[in-house]
Order: C-alpha cells, then structure tokens, then sequence
C-alpha cells in the first residue's frame, strides 16, 4: 500500500472520529499507537510518513483537530465548558481550558466571548 495512503487512511479516521463528539456522542482521544494500530501500522512508521507528506507529528494532528472541533462547539453551541469538556473527551474543565489556551492564547470563554463579538 502506498505512503500516502496511510497518510490519507489516518487523517480520515481522525476527521471521523473528531466529527462524531456532538450531543450524544463523546469524542474519545485516541493515541498515536491506537490510530496506527487501527491501520495496521507501526506507530514510529505512521508519525514518520506524516512528517515526511505533512511536515507534523501525529500528536499535532490530534491536537490540531480535537482543537477545530473545541472551537466548533464552543461557536454553534451555548454548552457549557464542562460540557464541552466532556464531549471533546477531556477529563475534566480544568485540563480542557489549560490545553485550550496553550493551543490559542485564550481561555475557550475568552475565545467565545472574542467571536461573538466580531459577529455582532
């Protein structure tokens, strides 16, 4: 199977999985090693394929979408971050606002309060 396919096979999955986290289903992060293991690869061998076709590592792409997926819901939804936590697979409030902020700057309250802001 080609190099890129697993590349695509992989972003696919992630897309899915991220897509699923709504009102009546929980995202639930998955490792590197369950992505890889799930397409029948190395996990060493599918973050070195990644680098090579998109220049990031396989964390940074779970980062990257469960992040969109935090944003989406904190937009079209008026959940609270405690729910918005657990649905985007977070332990608790407390571990999604910190890796919220590292990842944009802002609080996800923040964040919301910026974009409602800019639609009005």
């Amino acid at each position: 199977m080609k190099a890129s396919h697993h590349v695509h096979s992989f972003l696919q999955l992630l897309k899915t999985e991220t897509a699923t986290a709504d009102i009546h289903q929980r995202v639930r992060i998955r490792t590197a090693k369950e992505y890889a293991g799930q397409l029948g690869l190395h996990p060493n061998y599918l973050n070195s394929l990644l680098k090579e076709y998109t220049g990031t590592s396989i964390s940074i792409h779970i980062k990257n979408q469960l992040l969109e997926k935090s944003k989406n819901l904190l937009l079209q939804t008026d959940w609270t971050l405690q729910y918005i936590s657990y649905r985007t697979g977070f332990a608790n409030r407390s571990n999604f606002i910190q890796f919220f902020k590292s990842q944009t700057g802002a609080t996800p309250n923040e964040f919301r309060k910026m974009a409602r802001q800019k639609s009005n």
